[in-house]
């Protein structure tokens, strides 16, 4: 236990030695050339580096020329010494079913510069959308030792991804979650938004809405499904949901096509391209997701867009809590934020 005369003595009889500048061939500064230079005890240097100043009472003069020198001499923490002290690795994995899709990859981004920001590295595996895909990408984050994981998860994933949530890995799911899981998740509300978005289209005047899903088990799939199907329904009219890859597969033409997927309005606009239908003037198009694409066709595509920024900062943030506390993540420290709707010109006022 550090007294007040020793802080006192550390203070007032150091000598203070000029900092040398640090080369790309100079070894790696330690915590000791911190101390010798600061004139303290290696402890010291510990505590105030380690944010344990405070306990330790070390006084805010010198932990404030401590934190100084370490920036002048350019110290870096050895975060895999550091790791075998505390029992971690200082990394997360972040299981993604590919980089193609823009969201993902947008997620992924943002989840690596959150986990940097406080210290982690993030290793990233692919683990394929179909609902058959069983990769052993997380088995392998797991067999690696991180001390978390952040998945955006295919049907498939869902019984690895609790197993090793119950041996006590944190896992969170990003923009996907699986309802009637205890696993925390960070997803935008996709009930709401394929609620609004359909009441948004009727109030433009559209009546005849048709809905156009993927062929997955994905409960976030469902969610839009059911919030278009209660617009619709709630209104009067009778839903229309179409499973398939793209919109070539309708037998007649509707008033408005709202795709649950980006992937499947992406295939609908190069059809449509190809077919000569005019979007806005022969079919109106509602998008959940954006594509760089666009903004590039004739017409504006209207398009739901997800608060990806908050979805990160929930996961990232709610897994490195669980991760520094060493307690439980569960289905109770989920979040469910709101999209924003970007009315264009693929839907206008009939």
């Amino acid at each position: 236990m550090l007294t007040i005369l020793t802080i006192f003595v550390a203070i007032y009889n150091t000598k203070i030695s000029p900092i040398p500048m640090i080369t790309t061939k100079t070894k790696r500064v330690s915590i000791r050339d911190i101390a010798n230079h600061a004139g303290v005890s290696v402890s010291l240097v510990s505590f105030v580096l380690n944010g344990k100043a405070k306990e330790h009472r070390v006084g805010e003069e010198i932990s404030q020329r401590i934190l100084r020198i370490a920036k002048e001499l350019n110290y870096v923490p050895n975060m895999i010494a550091k790791g075998l002290r505390v029992g971690r690795s200082y990394t997360i994995g972040l299981a993604v079913p590919g980089l193609d899709d823009t969201m993902w990859s947008a997620l992924s981004g943002l989840v690596i510069e959150r986990a940097a920001s406080h210290g982690y590295t993030v290793s990233i595996g692919l683990t394929g959308d179909s609902d058959s895909d069983k990769s052993d990408t997380v088995e392998q984050m797991r067999n690696r030792g991180v001390d978390g994981i952040i998945t955006i998860p295919n049907h498939g994933s869902r019984q690895e991804l609790e197993r090793i949530s119950a041996e006590g890995i944190p896992v969170v799911t990003l923009g996907r979650r699986f309802k009637d899981s205890d696993m925390a998740s960070s997803c935008p509300d996709d009930y709401r938004a394929a609620h609004e978005a359909t009441i948004g289209l009727i109030e433009r005047g559209y009546r005849n809405i048709t809905a156009i899903c993927p062929p997955t088990c994905l409960d976030n799939m469902a969610d839009r499904a059911d919030g278009y199907r209660a617009a619709m329904t709630g209104h009067g009219l009778v839903p229309e949901i179409v499973t398939a890859d793209s919109a070539d597969s309708l037998d007649k033409l509707p008033e408005a096509l709202l795709f649950t997927s980006t992937p499947l309005c992406l295939n609908a606009i190069r059809e449509f391209q190809r077919q000569g239908i005019a979007i806005g003037d022969d079919v109106a198009v509602m998008s959940f997701g954006y594509n760089e694409s666009f903004d590039l066709v004739p017409v504006p595509i209207s398009y739901i867009e997800p608060p990806i920024s908050d979805m990160a900062d929930a996961a990232t943030e709610m897994l490195l809590k669980a991760i520094n506390e060493r307690s439980g993540l569960h289905a109770d420290h989920s979040r469910l934020f709101p999209y924003r709707i970007n009315w264009r010109d693929s839907t206008p006022y009939r």
